[in-house]
Protein backbone atom coordinates (compact mmCIF):
# COMPACT_ATOMS: atom_id res chain seq x y z
CA UNK A 1 0.00 0.00 0.00
CA UNK A 2 1.25 3.33 -0.91
CA UNK A 3 1.58 6.02 2.03
CA UNK A 4 -0.48 8.73 1.69
CA UNK A 5 1.21 12.23 0.62
CA UNK A 6 0.82 14.65 3.33
CA UNK A 7 -0.26 18.15 2.31
CA UNK A 8 0.21 20.67 4.70
CA UNK A 9 -2.01 22.52 4.51
CA UNK A 10 -4.63 20.16 5.98
CA UNK A 11 -2.59 20.32 8.92
CA UNK A 12 -2.47 22.09 12.20
CA UNK A 13 0.71 24.64 12.03
CA UNK A 14 1.98 21.85 15.85
CA UNK A 15 1.33 19.17 13.34
CA UNK A 16 2.95 20.85 9.92
CA UNK A 17 6.10 22.17 12.16
CA UNK A 18 6.61 18.13 13.59
CA UNK A 19 6.06 16.84 10.02
CA UNK A 20 8.69 19.61 8.99
CA UNK A 21 11.19 18.54 11.46
CA UNK A 22 10.81 14.92 11.36
CA UNK A 23 10.68 14.76 7.34
CA UNK A 24 13.34 17.37 6.27
CA UNK A 25 15.56 17.98 9.86
CA UNK A 26 15.97 14.67 11.84
CA UNK A 27 17.22 12.76 9.01
CA UNK A 28 20.22 15.48 8.41
CA UNK A 29 21.28 15.31 12.46
CA UNK A 30 23.26 13.22 14.76
CA UNK A 31 23.38 15.99 17.32
CA UNK A 32 20.53 15.80 19.68
CA UNK A 33 21.09 19.30 20.66
CA UNK A 34 20.13 20.73 17.06
CA UNK A 35 17.28 18.78 16.52
CA UNK A 36 15.89 19.87 19.65
CA UNK A 37 16.50 23.26 18.80
CA UNK A 38 14.62 22.66 14.99
CA UNK A 39 11.66 21.00 17.32
CA UNK A 40 11.45 24.30 19.71
CA UNK A 41 11.53 26.96 17.11
CA UNK A 42 8.92 27.22 14.48
CA UNK A 43 9.55 28.47 11.27
CA UNK A 44 6.55 30.13 10.57
CA UNK A 45 7.11 32.44 13.27
CA UNK A 46 9.93 33.50 10.77
CA UNK A 47 8.67 33.92 7.39
CA UNK A 48 6.17 37.00 5.70
CA UNK A 49 2.59 36.30 5.37
CA UNK A 50 3.12 35.59 2.09
CA UNK A 51 5.36 33.19 2.48
CA UNK A 52 3.77 30.96 5.42
CA UNK A 53 2.59 28.58 3.15
CA UNK A 54 6.44 27.32 2.10
CA UNK A 55 7.09 27.39 6.16
CA UNK A 56 7.15 23.56 6.32
CA UNK A 57 9.00 22.17 3.57
CA UNK A 58 12.25 22.34 2.67
CA UNK A 59 12.66 25.16 0.27
CA UNK A 60 14.42 28.89 0.30
CA UNK A 61 11.79 31.67 0.95
CA UNK A 62 13.08 35.24 -0.18
CA UNK A 63 12.64 38.04 1.74
CA UNK A 64 13.29 40.30 -0.87
CA UNK A 65 15.91 42.99 -1.72
CA UNK A 66 17.88 39.66 -2.42
CA UNK A 67 17.52 38.09 1.02
CA UNK A 68 15.95 34.65 1.70
CA UNK A 69 15.64 32.31 4.59
CA UNK A 70 17.92 29.33 3.37
CA UNK A 71 17.12 25.54 2.80
CA UNK A 72 16.25 23.82 6.21
CA UNK A 73 17.97 21.03 5.51
CA UNK A 74 21.01 22.67 4.32
CA UNK A 75 21.89 24.83 7.24
CA UNK A 76 20.66 21.56 9.83
CA UNK A 77 23.81 19.70 7.71
CA UNK A 78 26.00 22.68 8.50
CA UNK A 79 25.00 23.06 12.23
CA UNK A 80 25.62 19.39 13.05
CA UNK A 81 29.13 19.46 11.30
CA UNK A 82 29.56 22.29 13.80
CA UNK A 83 29.58 19.95 16.38
CA UNK A 84 27.71 22.24 18.77
CA UNK A 85 27.61 21.58 22.79
CA UNK A 86 25.88 24.18 23.82
CA UNK A 87 28.43 26.25 25.04
CA UNK A 88 30.04 28.76 23.24
CA UNK A 89 29.55 32.02 21.08
CA UNK A 90 28.74 31.89 17.22
CA UNK A 91 28.90 34.47 14.45
CA UNK A 92 25.98 34.63 11.89
CA UNK A 93 26.72 36.17 8.71
CA UNK A 94 23.17 37.19 7.17
CA UNK A 95 20.72 37.61 9.76
CA UNK A 96 17.91 37.70 7.60
CA UNK A 97 14.80 36.77 9.16
CA UNK A 98 16.63 35.51 12.31
CA UNK A 99 15.08 32.34 11.80
CA UNK A 100 18.48 30.04 11.86
CA UNK A 101 20.38 32.78 15.01
CA UNK A 102 17.00 31.48 17.03
CA UNK A 103 17.71 27.67 16.00
CA UNK A 104 21.43 28.81 17.05
CA UNK A 105 21.15 30.44 20.30
CA UNK A 106 19.52 26.76 21.41
CA UNK A 107 22.84 25.29 20.64
CA UNK A 108 25.41 27.79 22.55
CA UNK A 109 25.52 30.10 25.13
CA UNK A 110 25.86 33.31 22.83
CA UNK A 111 25.01 34.56 19.19
CA UNK A 112 26.23 37.39 17.47
CA UNK A 113 24.05 37.78 13.81
CA UNK A 114 24.96 40.85 11.14
CA UNK A 115 22.73 41.76 8.62
CA UNK A 116 23.54 44.42 6.00
CA UNK A 117 20.15 45.34 5.24
CA UNK A 118 18.43 48.08 7.82
CA UNK A 119 15.08 46.84 7.81
CA UNK A 120 15.72 42.95 8.30
CA UNK A 121 18.27 43.82 10.86
CA UNK A 122 15.47 46.03 13.09
CA UNK A 123 12.50 43.46 12.02
CA UNK A 124 15.14 40.41 13.01
CA UNK A 125 15.99 42.08 16.17
CA UNK A 126 12.41 42.88 17.11
CA UNK A 127 10.75 39.61 16.56
CA UNK A 128 13.51 37.57 18.32
CA UNK A 129 13.28 39.79 21.65
CA UNK A 130 9.51 38.84 20.78
CA UNK A 131 9.83 35.11 21.17
CA UNK A 132 12.27 35.61 24.46
CA UNK A 133 15.68 34.89 22.75
CA UNK A 134 17.90 36.63 25.34
CA UNK A 135 21.32 35.30 24.21
CA UNK A 136 21.37 36.57 20.55
CA UNK A 137 23.03 40.41 19.61
CA UNK A 138 21.77 41.56 16.11
CA UNK A 139 24.45 43.56 14.72
CA UNK A 140 23.83 46.16 11.21
CA UNK A 141 26.69 46.31 9.29
CA UNK A 142 29.33 44.45 6.99
CA UNK A 143 29.04 40.76 8.04
CA UNK A 144 32.49 40.75 6.59
CA UNK A 145 33.96 42.87 9.02
CA UNK A 146 33.24 40.92 11.86
CA UNK A 147 32.16 41.94 15.01
CA UNK A 148 33.79 43.80 17.65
Amino acid sequence: MAERQVKIEELTIEEASRHFVDSYISTEVRNGLILKAFQEVDRGDFVPEEGLPQAYVDKIIPLGDGSSISQPSLVAKMLDFANLDGTGKLLELGTASGYYAAIMSKCSEEVHTVEYNPDLAESAAWLLSELGHKNIFVHLGDGLAGVP
